[in-house]
């Protein structure tokens, strides 16, 4: 039972604040689409879609892999944490080269638009996941809590300030995203009292090597989720515009909703993961908190589908609201997404990153495959197919793989069945009329119910006990 409340402790502490503000955020997506053009909204996305893309790539997810070393009760904290500090400012001096060859040689035009926003937009950005995976390693969820709520909190509402009263356009979103970073970054250097650590110059040459080969692993596999997950805006950007890249944009904030969950459950479940993986999994410790998650995200996947129409009413406005026959595709997509993350749990505490890498490099390529091919056969909806298609083949390839790993007795075929369920969904939706598509849904959302009845029942009599 330790190993459910320590989870549960975790996604707790960290669900007050990031739960709280992104859900705040994803209200205020009506004075961001009223204000901002798809064109404005577009930009901004790509520059933060690149530097999700740079900061691994030039760090070599070395504060990705620092957690897992800061976990281990033998390692020594401050060796870890200067190899740390050693990359992520290798990472800046490599952004000045590539950004300056990209000015000199207009690679990508558009992130020559505005240069000093997005060099400061990177380096906010780095400081703060490299902070925020410091913490995890110290297992200071509290403090990731505050951090996380004085970021969103600041960004919320400076994004109302610059938009509205200074009417900054674009700018005053750059400038809201980063100052909220940085008074987030000025409170995790305080709380993790981190001058301790800039006088410690001293790293273990053995522990660096490990830690990069590990981090090298991890970097396979981030870029390959960066590749099915966002690669689809430039192609977007280079065959649709970057009007189009702007309703692409819009039309994932709805999924955030499960994204925002998923980050909640995968910072906290990496860690208990880690305490407590065995190959037998005798109490069924794994199985049941795969099935239960699987339920839940499957549950509120469903409820999002049918209320789809709805939701792009009152948030996309004018020239956005075309953005909501996406939004199936790309719930469907973060579904599958949230069930390969738990399952890359489970090979991070095995340390076993070339499998993650692998099947992300498998679902990395077909996402590749399929937006050029779809893109020109359906449009911009041919982008949202392909990224679900890929996420779902990735979640596939790994649940075969943990069953022959471990002793993973999950029931494959229901979960197919309600997979099955959800994707009608999508169809209904998308070809009938709203109130023949309501009652279609609802009926099939009641069949996703019947699947899970066990997990139902169980959760209601461990809720009176």
């Amino acid at each position: 039972m330790n190993q459910y409340r320590y989870l549960v402790k975790n996604i707790g502490v960290l669900t007050i604040s990031n739960f709280a503000t992104n859900i705040l955020s994803f209200f205020l997506l009506p004075l961001y689409t009223s204000i901002l053009s798809t064109e404005e909204y577009g930009i901004f996305d790509i520059y933060s879609t690149s530097i999700s893309l740079l900061i691994p790539l030039f760090t070599l997810c070395t504060a990705n892999a620092i957690v897992i070393y800061l976990l281990d009760n033998d390692s020594v904290k401050e060796e870890i944490v200067a190899i740390g500090v050693k990359y992520l400012c290798i990472s800046f001096l490599l952004l000045m080269v590539v950004y300056t060859i990209n000015i000199t040689f207009n690679l990508l035009p558009v992130l020559n638009e505005y240069k000093v926003l997005f060099t400061l937009l990177y380096l906010s950005t780095s400081i703060n996941q490299f902070f925020n995976n410091i913490a995890r390693g110290f297992e200071k969820m509290v403090s990731i809590s505050i951090a996380s709520l004085i970021s969103g909190g600041l960004t919320i509402g400076l994004n109302v300030i610059f938009l509205v009263w200074f009417e900054w356009g674009v700018k005053g979103y750059f400038w809201a995203t980063i100052l909220g970073l940085t008074f987030s970054n000025v409170f995790y250097f305080f709380c993790l009292k981190f001058w301790k650590y800039l006088g410690y110059v001293k790293c273990d040459k053995k522990m660096e090597l490990e830690i990069c080969k590990y981090g090298c692993g991890l970097l396979v596999n981030t870029i390959s989720w960066w590749i099915t997950l966002s690669s689809d805006r430039y192609v977007v950007l280079y065959m649709c515009g970057i009007g189009a890249n702007g309703l692409i944009s819009v039309a994932n904030k709805i999924p955030t909703v499960i994204r925002t969950f998923q980050n909640l459950f995968e910072n906290a479940w990496i860690l208990s993961a880690a305490k407590n993986y065995n190959q037998k999994d005798e109490n069924n410790f794994f199985i049941n908190i795969y099935n239960y998650y699987s339920f839940f995200m499957i549950i509120i996947t469903s409820v999002i589908i049918v209320l789809v129409r709805f939701f792009a009413l009152v948030l996309f406005k004018g020239e956005f609201f075309e953005a909501w026959r996406l939004v199936p595709f790309y719930m469907m997509a973060a579904l599958f997404n949230a069930g390969a993350g738990v399952l890359a749990g489970i090979f991070t505490a095995e340390k076993k990153i070339r499998v993650i890498s692998a099947t992300t490099v498998l679902g990395a390529g077909i996402n590749i495959i399929l937006n050029i091919s779809l893109v020109v056969l359906w449009g911009v909806i041919g982008i949202a197919v392909a990224t679900m298609i890929a996420n779902g083949i990735v979640l596939v390839v790994r649940v075969l793989y943990v069953k022959k790993m471990m002793d993973f007795r999950i029931s494959i075929f229901r979960d197919i069945e309600a997979y099955g369920l959800l994707l009608g969904q999508v169809f209904v939706q998308l070809m009938c009329d709203p109130e023949r598509s309501y009652v279609l849904q609802v009926c099939m959302m009641g069949g996703i119910l019947l699947l899970y009845r066990i997990e139902i029942k169980q959760a209601v009599l461990k809720m009176r006990r």
